[in-house]
């Protein structure tokens, strides 16, 4: 289990849940995979206690990428290491053409959030961040403009993963991500396809790696809960059960 940083912290931080279950329906074939699920709360925790645990966070994930996401989420955060990243755009009043790509430091979440953690080889990483760098320098030009809609259908290059049609979202910029060894999306390197929509919902894209992810990809899942450790145990996580989590699928 690569958490031992953050399951090492003071008793009532972190718990490790076995065998959480996770389902979808693809295509008409019900799916259904348990994971890990490392519980993590922040209840009591005072500035140097989030500093703490924000610092083990990083030491056990900093190689993996994760998407943390609240309940009944319309949006998709991707971290990278430290940074999150958002691609989105500045409100309804002002339309989609006013878009952006913005990166922050990882925070400690304030509010219940599930976080799908995924491991990628070095080759995907390095990728990955030349991806990114990339969108930072030129984002028009690598992923076009943006689209509430999103697409899986791109011209799947790092310098350019524009959509054939349509604009990206939130989730369709990752979801497409060309990092694999013959510039494969993402979507592909975990078994999706590009006529399975899977990567262009906040909910669609967590419930699928949860339900059907292999767990060399996907080695466990993260809950934070601002709950009592304890509470969160006995009320929001179980073993061998379906975790209750609305992800609001579109």
């Amino acid at each position: 289990m690569p958490a031992k940083t953050l399951l090492s912290l003071e008793a009532g931080t972190c718990a490790l849940v076995p065998d959480v279950k996770f389902r979808l329906n693809v295509r008409g074939e019900k799916r259904k995979t348990g994971r890990n699920l490392l519980v993590i709360s922040t209840f009591g925790l005072d500035s140097a206690g989030k500093e703490r645990l924000r610092e083990a966070y990083l030491a056990d994930l900093g190689d993996y990428i994760s998407f943390p996401i609240k309940e009944r989420s319309e949006h998709l955060y991707t971290r990278v290491g430290a940074k999150v990243y958002n691609f989105g755009h500045w409100g309804r009043f002002f339309g989609v053409w006013l878009a952006h790509f913005r990166a922050r430091e990882f925070r400690i979440p304030k509010k219940r959030v599930l976080e799908m953690v995924l491991k990628v080889n070095e080759s995907e990483t390095a990728k990955l961040r030349t991806y990114i760098r990339n969108i930072q320098r030129r984002r028009r030009r690598v992923l076009g403009h943006f689209d509430q809609n999103g697409t899986q259908f791109t011209e799947g290059l790092l310098h350019n993963n524009r959509p054939l049609k349509g604009g990206h979202n939130c989730s369709s910029w990752i979801a497409t991500a060309p990092i694999g060894s013959s510039q494969e999306p993402l979507l592909e390197l975990l078994g999706g396809d590009r006529e399975l929509e899977i990567g262009t919902n906040p909910g669609w894209w967590s419930n699928w790696l949860g339900a059907t992810a292999s767990p060399e990809r996907v080695p466990f899942a993260i809950f934070w809960t601002t709950l009592p450790l304890a509470e969160s145990l006995a009320t929001e996580v179980f073993a061998e059960r379906n975790l209750p989590w609305d992800f609001h699928r579109q």
